[in-house]
């Protein structure tokens, strides 16, 4: 088995009502989660006992990538040039921990702007109650904050342009590149964190996301002589 394996609590939704809580029994007819209230996460009894614990943690992704791709390409013509470079990542689940630190709650603060938890009101959601002094809703150890980490990113793009030698004619000049490039300015991905290309070295956290600082977005305009 390779290493990293996310081995979880599996989640199953929210309980909507106290009708669903007293009816969510093992094969013995035992209440598994009764001390939860409706707007709470509803976990896997993966190994039947009637009871949420470690042992109900099961495998259920990899943070290794099935396969990683790369295309480049590159053109010229009349003095213009064209470069880009594409990468993609398929096949990756994926931590988001940034998110399970904003969006974990267990005190009364710090709520992170546009969240929608569950409310009486708003039982169409799949964010819990926001609870206070309680962790059942915040733990960190469930597939809670696992996403699928696919992405495909345009990485770089460039343009040149080599001013023809008539122009530069008795300027003492020999050679005037002009050129425009990009990095990262496309990124199709469904993954809600900050960047799906993160990077952590710890080959046991592969495919934890612990807020690393995102690649950015820049443009670059150049002008290249030659004497």
């Amino acid at each position: 088995m390779p290493v990293g394996m996310w081995y979880v609590l599996q989640t199953d939704g929210l309980f909507q009502n106290q009708q669903e809580i007293n009816n969510y029994k093992n094969a013995d007819g035992k209440v598994i989660m009764p001390n939860a209230v409706p707007g709470d996460i509803r976990f896997k009894d993966v190994n039947g006992d009637g009871q949420i614990t470690s042992a109900d943690k099961d495998i259920v992704g990899s943070p290794w990538p099935e396969f990683e791709m790369g295309f480049n390409a590159g053109a010229e013509y009349k003095g213009f040039d064209f470069s880009m470079n594409w990468i993609a990542s398929h096949g990756a689940t994926v931590y988001n921990g940034f998110r399970s630190v904003v969006d974990r709650f267990d005190d009364n603060s710090n709520y992170r702007r546009g969240i929608q938890p569950w409310t009486p009101e708003n039982p169409n959601t799949d964010f819990p109650r926001v609870t206070k002094g309680s962790t059942l809703n915040s733990r960190g150890d469930s597939d809670r904050f696992l996403e699928n980490g696919d992405f495909i990113r345009l990485k770089y793009i460039g343009f040149g342009y080599n001013l023809p030698e008539t122009v530069l004619k008795n300027s003492g000049i020999s050679r005037v590149r002009l050129s425009l490039s990009a990095q990262n300015i496309i990124t199709i991905t469904k993954y809600k964190g900050l960047d799906p290309e993160f990077t952590n070295s710890n080959i046991f956290e592969r495919g934890f996301d612990n807020g690393a600082f995102p690649n950015l977005k820049t443009y670059s305009f150049g002008v290249d002589f030659s004497f």
